[in-house]
């Protein structure tokens, strides 16, 4: 398992950035914020590095929307927040979360959270609880799943879960230079 985050900057070469991205995902992202477009890029790099795949071409989309792996048993997850993105590679169905900290009001914490988890750490639970719905597609939380909370990623609050225990793998935070090349010496 690879985990790899970036923090977002002014994007030099957009032009190359997008090319990295599936051209269903790059037709979805008008309107959307830079955070995708990092986390798709993202994936193109961890793909890349982990199975020598290039997501471009390998990457497809279930009737819920959620992205796969065409012809490789590779799985992943993304995730991106106000500030970073997030890519999980792994040779088993995982789910992974990243969140920027800020000031969240009672009406969000009680909405993400409900009534009765409104007290503790309000990242970690979030996080976790978004990392478990990316793992299963229903939507159905069940109690056979294993993670990790990351909290090395500055201002932010990440987790990956599995539904088998993992040994914790370290993150890798990027920067988004090294993206930025990437993608270069890529599709440019």
């Amino acid at each position: 398992m690879m985990i790899y985050c970036v923090p977002y900057a002014p994007i030099p070469n957009r032009a190359a950035f997008e090319a990295l991205l599936p051209p269903a995902r790059l037709a979805r992202l008008q309107g959307e914020g830079s955070g995708a477009l990092f986390a798709y890029a993202l994936l193109a790099f961890a793909l890349e590095q982990h199975a020598g795949v290039c997501a471009r071409n390998a990457v497809a989309y279930t009737e819920a929307g959620k992205p796969y792996l065409v012809g490789h048993p590779e799985h992943f997850s993304l995730s991106h927040s106000k500030t970073h993105a997030l890519c999980v590679v792994a040779e088993f169905p995982i789910g992974c979360d990243i969140e920027t900290h800020r000031v969240v009001s009672e009406r969000v914490r009680r909405r993400v959270l409900g009534e009765a988890e409104s007290s503790g750490d309000f990242f970690a639970q979030w996080v976790l609880k978004e990392s478990c719905v990316k793992l299963s597609e229903d939507a159905v939380v069940g109690t056979d799943v294993w993670g990790w909370l990351y909290h090395e990623v500055p201002g932010c609050t990440a987790a990956v879960v599995a539904h088998k225990a993992f040994k914790r793998p370290p993150i890798m935070i990027l920067s988004a230079e090294t993206l930025f090349s990437f993608a270069d010496e890529k599709w440019a």
